[in-house]
């Protein structure tokens, strides 16, 4: 079981560009990496 959450910042102010939450309730420990997968490209690169 995992949770994550990613906020991406604008390096020179601050300012917030995005962010996207995903968790993963049953599942073995190498299942994590298709949460990022998923995360990126379907909340942080949208």
């Amino acid at each position: 079981e995992h949770t994550m959450f990613i906020r991406i910042l604008d390096a020179e102010t601050g300012r917030h560009v995005s962010e996207g939450f995903t968790d993963l309730r049953m599942g073995a420990n190498h299942a994590w990496p298709r949460s990022v997968k998923w995360l990126m490209k379907n909340r942080i690169l949208r």
